[in-house]
């Protein structure tokens, strides 16, 4: 007995250190609740620098949010915009707010720029026109630009270049597009009888967690509220904050359904108060060291893990009803104690361990932290059960196997099991399900598909994409762009240039809808000068001459401009402001970004990259799904092998013919539950193999029990407790709104309910009477 009080003594000191450390790493330095769905997924850089370029990208990304205050007047929209940016300015987190912005450039002062640098820049048909000496159709083009004189871009440019060459190449820029409308320095948008005026803001995303992000979200919302304008937002921070408070609110849903079913099969099972705090405590220590080890291990936690954690409620409240069952059968035979199920416990732990450690050695946090949380929560949970229920018989609640007739019902339907027949029958149905598998199964990881965007966002940036003239389906890619790398400016120039050409084809055979790069406006100094030359060179023939002498005009040399156009001067003009962030230096490397839109054949443009000459085609999402891909055969691959080891450890602790009945239990689980979630998603993911993981472990825990000790009542009567409480919680896992969740909690759901189904089968060798204790 010493050593036992040694033992809980030490379980007690052990369990409010934990607490403690807890309570004082929560106050000293709180975890990051991240609620950022596209960072729970690691990705492989492809060197340090270049990924911190691609880093700040998309932070410079996420930190560009705008709101359009739409009303039927103009004046209005005005007004209620600068209300609302009044409002923004006093929030805090909240770094810029911009309602007014620099005049807009005129066409005539952004022709006015590039006439500096006469004969620079020519349109592409003007290079090939000039390059193939195809005079004659360079003439029929002026001759076809003068007869619109009320073009703006000819009558800005006439004067200074009679060639007309800059005027095709603003034309070819659909410069028109770079002039925004404004009014007393608002910029504003028309659109049917609407008009909208743009507010700029950037929140510091990075510093906030999503306690300061609803803050955040919710001020602007209220703010916006109180306007009579209507607000379009878009921007990362109302994403996060839409998927945070789902994801809230789902993880306080699920965890008060999960509390009430085990109460309710506390009630129905044990019928005392002292049941049900015997296991409140295994949960309440169980999610202890669950969050302990995630503070100590990360400095930032998804919110995805806390609603994935919800289920160590279930599974821990499991190794509580054995133990208490167990406590109420020995003690009316006069010794409370837990002997009888230490080794199908253990070996019920050691497959959960297994299973989860494969998570903590992942490539994906987000797996890496439910691994964790989820494995030191069961340690927790195991050892408490150990250690403390066997010495305290107060624990034990009241319960009775005998004269229940439902019980007897199930005894009677778990011995039809427990039958060769019926095993028969199991692997005729497992054959048909791994052919339906084979035959049907469509595998999708595109981690875009796992969250839900809010409907309400999405309508919202599909009027804003209408309001600059976008159509919403050729927006600006998802994190889809390419990145340029080169040791100076020019050099960068030219490589992008070289891309450029070969995407403008691609946008004509409609394989993108678009893109946008600085080298269709600024080219390098060499290009620069070759465009002179061939321009040089025409106007001298005597074809120009003729065409001059039309018009009335004499002959002017094309002057040799004292210095051409370099990328930061070029930066600085109010209608390259776009692109400024499209250009980066970093350790004495230069960096473009050429982003795309619309795309429709993705292979194209993968095709175009080329590492050797530092043209890098970076799809985040397409990344991440590879890498997703890539982890699923591993995972499928680990557990194959994690269930062979475990029917060789049977194969030691038991013998083959039980080894084999006990291992084809969670077989079989697990290829019905992927075969039904196949039929009911028609598509399988990452998260389906991922609840197999879990699938396997309860189903090896369930299957040592009867092969310990036969289809009897009280192994009957607990696993149905179990299995009940972990089957309410990942049924209403699978209700939830974010599909990676709810695939998880369909197959989980499916092969819990299906382990229980055939659980007995392992009893084949153990047959007893159905009215055995």
């Amino acid at each position: 007995m010493t050593g036992a009080n040694g033992l809980q003594k030490l379980w007690l000191f052990t369990f409010i250190i934990a607490t403690c450390l807890l309570v004082g790493l929560f106050i000293q330095s709180p975890p990051k609740i991240n609620a950022d769905f596209s960072q729970i997924f690691s990705q492989q850089s492809v060197d340090q620098q270049t990924e911190k370029v691609i880093e700040q990208i998309r932070q410079n990304n996420e930190s560009a949010h705008l709101i359009l205050l739409e009303a039927a007047k103009l004046d209005v929209a005005v007004k209620q915009a600068e209300q609302l940016a009044d409002r923004l300015q006093k929030t805090e987190s909240i770094r810029e707010v911009k309602i007014t912005f620099e005049p807009a450039p005129k066409i005539e002062e952004i022709a006015q720029f590039y006439a500096q640098y006469p004969g620079a820049f020519l349109s592409e048909r003007y290079q090939n026109w000039l390059a193939q000496q195809n005079y004659q159709a360079i003439v029929d083009q002026q001759f076809t630009a003068l007869t619109q004189m009320v073009n703006p871009l000819v009558g800005s440019t006439f004067s200074h270049d009679p060639s007309l060459a800059l005027a095709d190449f603003l034309t070819e820029q659909n410069v028109s597009s770079a002039v925004q409308q404004t009014t007393q320095g608002h910029l504003y948008l028309s659109l049917n009888d609407s008009q909208a005026v743009l507010l700029y803001f950037k929140p510091d995303m990075s510093a906030m967690n999503i306690q300061q992000i609803a803050a955040v979200a919710e001020q602007i919302d209220l703010a916006c509220q109180a306007l009579s304008a209507k607000c379009l937002k878009v921007g990362q921070l109302f994403h996060a904050d839409y998927a945070s408070q789902s994801a809230q609110f789902e993880m306080m849903a699920f965890s008060l359904a999960s509390m009430l079913a085990i109460t309710l099969l506390i009630c129905f099972a044990y019928k005392t108060v002292r049941a049900y705090l015997a296991t409140l405590l295994v949960i309440s220590v169980s999610i202890i060291f669950g969050l302990l080890a995630l503070v100590i291990f990360f400095a930032e936690v998804h919110i995805l893990t806390l609603v994935f954690g919800c289920t160590l409620i279930g599974i821990s409240a499991d190794y509580a009803f054995h133990a208490m069952s167990e406590l109420a059968e020995s003690k009316q035979q006069g010794q409370a104690n837990i002997k009888g199920i230490h080794k199908p416990l253990f070996f019920g732990f050691l497959t959960s361990v297994i299973g989860y450690i494969i998570l903590c050695f992942s490539p994906f946090v987000i797996f890496q932290q439910v691994g964790l949380f989820t494995l030191a929560g069961l340690l927790a949970a195991y050892l408490t059960v150990i250690v403390i229920f066997p010495y305290r018989s107060w624990f034990v609640g009241q319960v009775s196997w005998q004269g229940k007739t439902w019980l007897q019902v199930i005894l009677f339907g778990q011995n039809k099991v427990a039958s060769a027949k019926a095993l028969l029958i199991l692997l005729t149905v497992i054959v048909l399900c791994l052919v339906n598998l084979a035959m049907r199964a469509d595998y999708s990881d595109d981690v875009r598909r796992f969250y839900q965007v809010s409907p309400e966002l999405a309508e919202q940036q599909d009027k804003v994409a209408q309001y600059f003239q976008q159509d919403s389906k050729n927006q600006l890619a998802d994190f889809q762009f390419y990145l340029i790398t080169a040791d100076n400016p020019q050099l960068l120039l030219d490589k992008e240039r070289d891309l450029t050409n070969k995407l403008h084809k691609l946008v004509e055979q409609n394989h993108l809808a678009g893109y946008a790069a600085m080298s269709d406006w600024i080219i390098s100094a060499n290009a620069q000068k070759r465009n002179w030359h061939l321009l040089n060179t025409y106007q001298q023939t005597e074809l120009y001459q003729s065409y001059l002498q039309q018009l009335g005009l004499s002959y002017q040399p094309l002057a040799q401009a004292p210095q051409w156009l370099d990328i930061e001067t070029w930066l600085n003009q109010s209608f390259a402001m776009s692109f400024r962030n499209q250009y980066q230096q970093l350790d004495g490397k230069y960096y473009a970004v050429v982003k795309l839109y619309g795309i429709n054949q993705l292979a194209e443009l993968e095709s175009l990259a080329d590492e050797s000459n530092q043209v890098l085609f970076i799809d985040r999402a397409a990344k991440i799904s590879q890498q997703l891909t890539q982890f699923r055969g591993y995972l499928i691959n680990i557990l194959l092998l994690a269930v062979a080891v475990a029917w060789l450890l049977l194969v030691f602790s038991f013998n083959m013919k039980q080894a084999t009945l006990v291992t084809l239990i969670p077989v079989i689980s697990s290829v019905i539950s992927m075969s039904v979630s196949q039929l009911v998603q028609n598509e399988l993911t990452i998260f389906n193999v991922l609840a197999i993981v879990l699938v396997l472990a309860l189903s090896f825990d369930y299957a040592m029990f009867y092969l310990s000790k036969g289809v009897v009542a009280k192994v009957s009567f607990t696993t149905l407790i179990s299995a009940l409480s972990s089957i309410f919680v990942f049924a209403i896992l699978g209700l939830s709104s974010t599909p990676a969740i709810a695939s998880f909690g369909l197959t989980v759901f499916v092969g819990i309910l299906s382990s229980y189904v055939v659980a007995p089968l392992a009893a084949l060798t153990k047959q007893r009477d159905v009215h055995a204790r």
